[in-house]
């Protein structure tokens, strides 16, 4: 039987997924160190976050928060 191929978590370079910026300059990114660890990196005015967690937990949370991010432009636009 063929053994299964391990990686080596040290040796993954991270990946940016997606990333998109608010109209506060803040930049908000996905990305991906390993096939099941994901990153969701924040850096607003200066002070940066980077909260680590599995790849389907990862992409929920950053759809949720551009779904906010287009909600809130929808809104301004209409309240001028």
């Amino acid at each position: 039987m063929k053994q299964k191929k391990i990686y080596d978590p040290k040796k993954c370079q991270h990946r940016i997924i997606a990333e998109f910026s608010d109209m506060y300059g803040n930049r908000i990114a996905l990305l991906a160190h390993h096939a099941f660890n994901w990153s969701i990196y924040e850096d607003e005015n200066g002070h940066i976050s980077i909260t680590q967690m599995p790849r389907e937990k990862a992409r929920r949370e950053y759809k949720k928060r551009l779904k906010n991010y287009k909600s809130s432009i929808v809104f301004n636009k209409s309240d001028t």
